[in-house]
């Protein structure tokens, strides 16, 4: 994404998730994190973070919350466009 490379991106969605690693946690990379994050904000893409012991200890848990966030995202997005004249008429 542009001078990114995302660890995971859905097209259809609008979401990345990054996976990050004990490394992400300094303050010079965390602040790197949220200049990324901004940036890929900027086309309108949402970033869902996890780290790596989040995913190992909590897989299903971690699926389950992209899974909620995909999904609230998307009645978020219906009912805006039921809201819309265009789609009244």
């Amino acid at each position: 994404m542009g001078k990114y490379i995302l660890d995971f991106y859905s097209a259809k969605e609008q979401i990345s998730i990054e996976v990050d690693g004990e490394h992400h946690y300094s303050e010079k990379k965390f602040a790197a994190d949220i200049e990324r994050t901004n940036y890929i904000n900027g086309f309108g893409i949402s970033v869902l973070r996890f780290s790596n012991k989040e995913i190992q200890e909590n897989f299903s848990g971690v699926c389950q919350f992209i899974d909620e966030y995909i999904t609230n995202k998307r009645l978020k997005n219906k009912a805006i466009d039921n809201r819309s004249p265009v789609n009244r008429y």
